[in-house]
């Protein structure tokens, strides 16, 4: 099943997200490729919750794990802690081979660009989107653009 289908999982964020600053520091730095999906979705999510800017060297690992739910929960949580030399980064994620990362990556691009003032960026990145062969990537595009007032 999805990270998130289920009411244990969704308790298991909850309690990672309540987690002390060190501790979240520590299943970051500690996060193997390998380890349960839910640790590496938590810690980016805690991360994200606790405003770790300090974490996002680590995070910005993540973007490559093997598993999906990782790559998209840290990509967001690159987007909200991360500064400018980020954005390359989470542009290349607009093209991961699962649609779910995607989406989390026009999330990213759009929240990051905007708290940035680099909309501009954006718009060449998240263009191309919009003739997407997949339904929902198209869609969240479109509406990222609209979003960032480009047309």
């Amino acid at each position: 099943t999805a990270l998130g289908a289920n009411d244990s999982d969704a308790d298991t964020r909850a309690a990672l997200a309540e987690l002390p600053e060190a501790d979240v520091r520590s299943a970051i730095r500690e996060y193997r490729a390998g380890a349960s999906a839910l640790l590496g979705v938590g810690g980016a999510r805690a991360a994200t919750h606790l405003g770790l800017k300090a974490m996002v060297g680590d995070l910005r690992r993540r973007l490559q794990d093997a598993h999906p739910d990782v790559r998209s929960a840290s990509v967001l949580a690159v987007a909200h802690l991360g500064g400018p030399a980020v954005l390359p980064q989470l542009s290349k994620l607009l093209h991961d081979s699962e649609p779910e990362v995607v989406t989390s990556a026009i999330e990213a691009v759009t929240h990051a660009t905007k708290r940035l003032d680099m909309v501009h960026m954006a718009g060449q990145w998240l263009t191309p989107l919009t003739q997407s062969k997949n339904a929902t990537i198209q869609e969240a595009a479109k509406a990222a653009l609209a979003d960032l007032g480009v047309s």
